[in-house]
């Protein structure tokens, strides 16, 4: 009467994966790399840029193992992608303050805080 099947992914797939982030999260490409990572453009998941290597794999047996392979690829693109200069925080953190900046003086000019003028 119960004819149920159960569709499950297997546990190699999934610690190979977990495997894979654990050595990516030391993965940095240089700074000639990640230039030549930014000028690919759309190319750049594809790049040979994030094979793994023996010298940041954990186990040297793995990068035979297309699954690993592939998900140490996705995981080291999507860590390269997310990386920023410092010009970036910079930018950010100034425009964050001059606006700041300008949101208390809007107040305290509108309260009327301030008295310009004499009396």
């Amino acid at each position: 009467m119960c004819a149920g099947t159960l569709l499950a992914q297997t546990s190699h797939k999934d610690s190979v994966t977990e495997i894979a982030r654990a050595d990516t999260k030391s993965f940095m490409l240089n700074k000639e790399d990640l230039k030549t990572f930014r000028r690919l453009g759309p190319k750049r998941r594809f790049s040979d840029l994030f094979k793994p290597n023996a010298a940041n794999v954990s186990n040297i047996k793995l990068l035979n193992d297309s699954d690993y392979v592939q998900a140490y690829r996705h995981m080291a693109f999507i860590k390269t992608r997310k990386r920023h200069s410092a010009g970036h925080y910079i930018l950010i953190i100034g425009s964050s303050i001059v606006g700041a900046v300008v949101i208390i003086s809007i107040i305290v000019l509108s309260t009327g805080a301030i008295y310009v003028g004499s009396y």
